[in-house]
């Protein structure tokens, strides 16, 4: 799958917050994964880089496993970041 153009992905501070909180808390993208379920980096790898599809119940899971809660707003077709806090 193509890497769409960063002003293509509402998600894009999403996945930005995301991205530095699991690089903050010393997890690599494996970990992540496991932690999602998922068998392989890659599935992180594509979250964070918007090659991947972000519905409710996996953006929900990648928050999860980084023990966050997340408060997001949505403002011009923009998807943004309330708040990232520890659970």
């Amino acid at each position: 799958m193509e890497e769409q153009p960063e002003r293509d992905d509402p998600l894009r501070n999403v996945r930005a917050e995301l991205r530095e909180r699991r690089k903050k808390m010393g997890l690599s993208q494996q970990e992540v994964a496991t932690r999602m379920g998922l068998k392989s980096r890659t599935n992180v790898a594509e979250l964070e880089k918007n090659n991947h599809d972000v519905g409710t119940q996996r953006l929900s899971r990648w928050v999860t496993a980084l023990e966050a809660r997340m408060v997001l707003r949505v403002t011009n077709g923009e998807v943004v970041v309330d708040s990232l806090e520890d659970l």
